[in-house]
């Protein structure tokens, strides 16, 4: 994410298609990081039922993680659409989002269970 901020930044005031370009990589790098974790959420659930109970805050802190990651991805994915004029680029980018961020409802879900548990 860093670089391609770098990127954006090395055109920014040059404008013009390297700018968008370089905003292009900047929502896809944590588009693709939103697509990765959520690819992974289910084995936090995973560990939620098999894993060691001596872990169980671990896997509390580890579904906590995922869903400040995708939130924070998802702000970086936001702030770059705003300014990219390709409008099929961004639907793309918006569906993409769609299909994925609906993995934080079971992450918090396990957060709230163990934390539910742990104050019971």
């Amino acid at each position: 994410d860093i670089e391609s901020f770098d990127g954006v930044m090395a055109v920014w005031k040059q404008g013009g298609p390297e700018l968008q370009a370089a905003l292009k990589t900047a929502a896809t790098v944590p588009m693709e990081l939103i697509e990765t974790l959520s690819a992974l959420a289910d084995d936090v659930a995973r560990l939620e039922q098999d894993g060691n109970s001596n872990l169980i805050t671990d896997t509390g802190i580890a579904a906590q993680q995922f869903v400040a990651a995708i939130d924070a991805a998802h702000l970086n994915v936001l702030v770059n659409l705003k300014s990219i004029e390709d409008n099929d680029f961004c639907a793309g980018i918006k569906r993409r989002l769609d299909e994925t961020l609906p993995v934080k409802t079971p992450l918090n879900e396990i957060a709230e269970r163990i934390l539910s548990e742990l104050n019971a």
